[in-house]
């Protein structure tokens, strides 16, 4: 993490595309990352291909834990609707038609 602690790195940071994974390629053939964060950090992170696909993994795992929390929620609604249907019921022996014994009542 290099952080933009200079007004000249503050400026450079403004210029680059923000959250994006960008890299080049070094005298050696290796391939450098980084990402410019001028939101939370302020920072620009430089990382080698193995803290590349850690960051990769990071991220899968991060959008299996939310696609995990939908799951968990749709399925809490399907529940709490469940339960409404059942407490409904339970007040109202004849259905949902709010029909006694002798057919529909009548509240006229």
């Amino acid at each position: 993490m290099l952080p933009a602690d200079t007004p000249e790195r503050e400026q450079k940071l403004s210029t680059l595309l923000p959250l994006q994974v960008q890299y080049y390629v070094g005298k050696t053939g290796k391939l450098h990352y980084w990402m410019a964060d001028p939101y939370y950090c302020k920072c620009m992170y430089v990382g080698n291909e193995q803290a590349y696909q850690q960051y990769e993994r990071m991220k899968i795992n991060e959008q299996l834990v939310a696609k995990e929390g939908e799951i968990s929620r749709q399925n809490l609604e399907e529940r709490q609707m469940e339960e409404m249907d059942f407490q409904e019921e339970m007040f109202n022996p004849y259905g949902m038609s709010l029909a006694g014994p002798m057919g529909p009542a009548m509240y006229w």
